[in-house]
């Protein structure tokens, strides 16, 4: 069985075997000079936590702040992030200030993925990931 892992945007990055999933860094330069809502999918195992961390360590490294979430409490801990519905109660009236990856996406209902993108203020974006079925 073929491993994808594709970004999506207005492009889309596939890759297909195993030497293609170990250098993540043209992915990882594309996210962080793009201000697009951003969808990462691809089945188990093709590397989407990687480059999910990476995506993490760029926005360190570069002094801008990026909200780890996840839609289910298992996966926000293994991230080291909170799930996205303790991050909307957080927000409150406030809304979204701050880039968020959501892990997960798959799970996340239709109305709370709503929430979010009612709660993001300008130049706020998503970085979504998840395997989609």
């Amino acid at each position: 069985m073929t491993k994808n892992i594709v970004i999506t945007d207005d492009c889309n990055f596939e890759r297909k075997n195993e030497e293609e999933f170990k250098d993540f860094s043209d992915i990882v330069s594309y996210i962080a000079t793009n201000q697009k809502h951003i969808l990462i999918h691809g089945m188990a195992g093709v590397g989407k936590s990687v480059l999910s961390r990476m995506i993490k360590d760029w926005y360190n490294q570069n002094g801008r702040e990026l909200i780890i979430t996840s839609s289910t409490g298992l996966s926000a801990l293994n991230i080291g992030g909170i799930t996205i519905h303790r991050y909307i109660k957080m927000c409150g009236d406030k809304g979204i200030k701050f880039d968020v990856l959501i892990d997960e996406i798959g799970f996340l209902s239709g109305n709370d993925f709503f929430s979010v993108v009612r709660l993001l203020k300008n130049d706020v974006r998503l970085i979504m990931v998840g395997d989609l079925k």
